[in-house]
């Protein structure tokens, strides 16, 4: 008798997907910061500049709560792509 391998259902990629986020989301960041402050942006109404604060402005509302033990780690490795 040979068994099927069960495939990963619904609640394993479910978990994937907010694991990949929680850890991608925040780590993005510093990049995204990075090229937002070298690129050029003529108008402050410019779409990339709308979209870069949206972006940025939940894990900046998280971090301003955050401990010092959290924020600062946080922030150095931010302002390593400036």
């Amino acid at each position: 008798m040979t068994s099927d391998p069960k495939e990963p259902g619904m609640p394993f990629w479910a978990t994937v997907v907010v694991v990949v986020v929680l850890v991608a989301y925040p780590l993005s960041v510093g990049p995204i910061t990075g090229i937002a402050v070298r690129l050029p942006l003529p108008d402050s109404n410019d779409a990339c500049s709308a979209l870069s604060h949206t972006y940025l402005v939940p894990i900046e509302a998280v971090m301003s709560r955050a401990p010092r033990s959290v924020k600062q780690p946080y922030w150095k490795y931010v302002h390593f792509f400036q």
